[in-house]
């Protein structure tokens, strides 16, 4: 308030808002200053291609006398294939700095020698019961990724050690100030010196300006502002040899949805630029473009990713690129661009090469690309446009069915890709329900840029995930969509379909009296035959106007309805034969085969036969099964491989009907 701040024209030749976000961020870096004409100069940043040199000097000058090494947010992520590349060719002692504690080792753990996903979650849920009583599907799930977590971390810290360097592991949260300059004391109280210092910690939390909040403004500032700002005040520049911001093209050229982050990492930029002046070492921000993981691509994507000038960074490319930067980078060049694409130009937005298809989740909604290699878009859930969800209450909370998220998984890789056919999901992960509090619900549906050639489907994957826009890091649901260019043939009838299973011991009316199923759920039609081995029983279709707000325009690519008859099943049969209720924590694949449109065109007037087969091998609390659609014909259209549920005697309550649970009326005659 006591700076007087002028904003003028001032030319990026981009988006008037993208030019104020860097202003912004320049101002955040400099304090007040003024920037635009002075007198009759005139100031225009510009990108000049900077190649590095074809012969390197000797390493020596950074890396010799093994030096000490502080990194970052390097456990996991790109930081840590950075800090593994570095740590081989200093050799020295390497500081790793991360927010979690350092886990414990897993070798004595009844986890250490497990591997499959079912069987870790087995053992989390025996382990959490042993603790906690009661293992709920969500609890189990947030364990299972953290372990997988923990053991990324421990992998990478124990990738370093086997490079010859000194590896220590240090807990601090960067967006403290002051505990983090606790450390740089301690670090050098103990150590005596900082050579070098890798700062890639950073966090991203992604949704339009109108829909941010201060606290997740805050944090996306704070471990990479703060945490260099600390850098900046507290190394000593006399025993430095090297300071490396890891930063993003997204500061430089703005990202829809990333105006923080954005200006978060041109703080970095401004930064470096300002350092780099005035210290003997060399201070670069490095504006890293998107990396490829796996460094597996499939021409279309490559196409498209052409059209819009990005390239993808492999990880070997990526690291080899940084530890070059490190020794052939000049001073003077305190902000670096690492990855080919249309820098200085405004970044073209991935488009659909033709009209896409009316998709009753998101219609009238389109994906919004960013540099960081997603596509997202915001879906708001409520039961006004969304009335499917007054049928589907669990304690008396309306709950995103885990169907309708696999129709949005699918509905969204649709329309990325709009002249593909979607032949399926798989490895769909049930993270954490999606509670629609009144009104009404935003979730965040990202897809990877990124695709993967399937040579069991001879076309392509995408990933998908479903997250909380308002809470950082807070998956719901995560799964992989299959593309094509043609959905497989329909398979003939398996010998499940002609297995007898023996009298079916209840009806459809008492199935849903044990169900929490409302009207527009309830899709099983006559309960054939039930017994150890599955279940089998008529079920009908359902079309978006059913479930939707009858303005809806569009078809289903899967529709949740009739693939929510075998997570139904099901429960039943956990109810029958277990005395628990089953609730879906994964489903391995959804398939969809040629004939599927046919059968959802007699929607609601023609029942179609499915069956279930149970995986009984076991009697824990996770039970895996299989379920398929027939075709009036009796072929296979629909099928769902390796159907994960938990099971558990505490969620029998969710069949108890109270007043509170009762359903609408006007859809009554679905039932």
């Amino acid at each position: 308030p006591e700076v007087d701040c002028k904003l003028i024209d001032f030319e990026f030749g981009v988006d008037p808002a993208l030019a104020a976000n860097r202003l912004l961020a320049e101002l955040s870096a400099k304090g007040p200053v003024e920037i635009g004409y002075q007198g009759d100069s005139r100031i225009h940043l510009q990108i000049t291609p900077a190649p590095l040199p074809t012969t390197h000097g000797p390493p020596a000058s950074i890396f010799e006398g093994n030096p000490i090494v502080l990194v970052t947010g390097g456990a996991r992520g790109i930081t840590a294939k950075a800090a593994i590349a570095l740590a081989s060719k200093c050799r020295g002692r390497i500081l790793v700095v991360g927010k979690s504690a350092l886990p414990p080792s897993e070798e004595s753990s009844e986890t250490a020698a497990i591997e499959s996903p079912l069987q870790l979650k087995s053992a989390l849920i025996d382990r959490i019961r042993r603790t906690d009583g009661k293992a709920e599907p969500a609890a189990v799930e947030a364990a299972w990724l953290r372990l997988l977590q923990d053991r990324e971390i421990r992998h990478n810290l124990r990738a370093i050690q086997e490079t010859g360097a000194e590896v220590h592991y240090l807990q601090c949260d960067l967006a403290s100030a002051d505990e983090f300059s606790r450390l740089l004391d301690e670090i050098y109280s103990s150590y005596g010196a900082i050579h070098g210092v890798i700062h890639g910690a950073g966090v991203i939390d992604d949704r339009l300006l109108e829909n941010k909040d201060s606290h997740s403004f805050d944090r996306v500032l704070g471990a990479k502002v703060t945490g260099a700002m600390v850098l900046a005040d507290r190394l000593k520049p006399d025993m430095l040899r090297f300071l490396a911001f890891f930063s993003s093209v997204s500061g430089r050229f703005g990202n829809r949805g990333q105006a923080d982050y954005a200006a978060a990492n041109e703080v970095l930029n401004k930064l470096a630029a300002h350092l780099d002046a005035r210290w003997p070492a060399r201070v670069v921000a490095i504006n890293w473009g998107p990396w490829d993981g796996s460094n597996m691509v499939s021409e279309s994507v490559r196409d498209q990713f052409v059209r819009r000038g990005v390239q993808l960074i492999g990880a070997s490319a990526g690291c080899s690129a940084f530890v070059d930067e490190l020794v052939a980078g000049r001073k003077g060049e305190p902000e670096v661009i690492l990855g080919g694409g249309p820098w200085g130009e405004e970044v073209v937005a991935l488009q659909a090469q033709s009209e896409p298809q009316p998709l009753p989740l998101l219609e009238g909604q389109t994906l919004v690309p960013s540099i960081g290699g997603t596509a997202s878009i915001m879906v708001e859930l409520n039961s006004t446009r969304h009335k499917y969800l007054t049928d589907h209450r669990l304690d008396t909370k309306p709950v995103l069915p885990a169907t309708v998220a696999i129709e949005l998984m699918a509905e969204a890789a649709k329309q990325g890709w709009p002249d593909s056919v979607v032949t399926g999901v798989k490895s769909v992960r049930v993270c954490k329900g999606i509670v629609v509090d009144e009104p009404s619900k935003i979730v965040c549906v990202s897809v990877k840029t990124q695709t993967h050639h399937s040579i069991e489907d001879r076309g392509l994957t995408v990933d998908v995930e479903i997250t909380d826009p308002e809470r950082a890091g807070l998956l719901y649901y995560r799964g992989t969509v299959c593309l094509s260019d043609r959905l497989p043939l329909a398979l003939p009838p398996s010998l499940g379909r002609a297995s007898h299973f023996g009298p079916a011991p209840l009806s459809v009316a008492e199935a849903y009296g044990r169900l929490f199923h409302g009207p527009r759920f309830q899709c099983l039609k006559r309960i054939m035959a039930l017994n150890e081995r599955g279940s089998r029983a008529q079920v009908s279709p359902s079309g978006p106007d059913d479930c939707m707000d009858p303005g809806c325009r569009g078809s289903w690519i899967i529709d949740p309805i009739l693939l929510d008859a075998g997570p139904q099943l099901l429960i039943l049969w956990a109810q029958q034969m277990r005395g628990m209720t089953a609730l879906p924590s994964r489903f391995g694949e959804v398939r969809i085969f040629d004939g599927l449109a046919e059968v959802l065109l007699v929607a609601g007037t023609e029942p179609v036969e499915c069956c279930l087969l149970v995986d009984t091998a076991g009697d824990g609390p996770i039970i895996t099964a299989s379920f398929q659609v027939f075709s009036p014909g009796g072929e296979i259209v629909l099928s769902v491989e390796n159907l994960e549920s938990t099971c558990s005697e505490s969620l029998n309550r969710l069949a108890i009907r109270t007043a509170s649970m009762e359903f609408p009326t006007e859809a009554s005659g679905a039932a």
